[in-house]
């Protein structure tokens, strides 16, 4: 009986483990949210912007993260590498279309800014879209 309740503890042990290396590995900066695609601008940004401050790196969007002067090498070196690894980010989340209205940029902030004008305005038309389009899928699924 005591090798049963042993094996038992093992076996927990391990679920908890395979759990635990899980959560590590998921800890990689990838994104698994929507792409963006210009009518979902609104979710997209919040998701991400989530999981930018997640992962620390929010201050390189909304311009709190400056880069350092390059007189001080390391530091310069430092901000541009994680700088890039936000706009590489930033680039894997959006679509082919998306990507090429502000393949220019040459900093993440400059990206979501760009994508702040492009999608946002006065009247909030995105906004509108999207809710327009959720009230249409309501809509088509209580009509079934």
């Amino acid at each position: 009986m005591g090798g049963d309740e042993s094996e038992g503890q093992c076996s927990k042990i391990n679920e908890v483990q395979k759990i635990e290396v899980s959560v590590r590995n998921s800890d990689d900066g990838s994104f698994g949210g929507p792409k963006l695609n210009g009518t979902n601008f609104r979710t997209w940004k919040k998701i991400m912007s989530i999981h930018l401050s997640g992962i620390h790196k929010m201050g390189h969007v909304n311009g709190t993260t400056k880069a350092h002067s390059e007189e001080d090498a390391d530091a310069y070196a430092k901000w541009e590498d994680d700088d890039g690894s936000v706009m590489a980010l930033l680039f894997k989340a959006m679509t082919e279309d998306v990507l090429q209205l502000v393949e220019e940029c040459e900093t993440a902030e400059m990206i979501w800014k760009t994508l702040g004008d492009l999608y946002t305005n006065e009247s909030d038309f995105i906004q509108v879209h999207e809710l327009m389009c959720k009230a249409a899928i309501c809509n088509r699924m209580g009509n079934q």
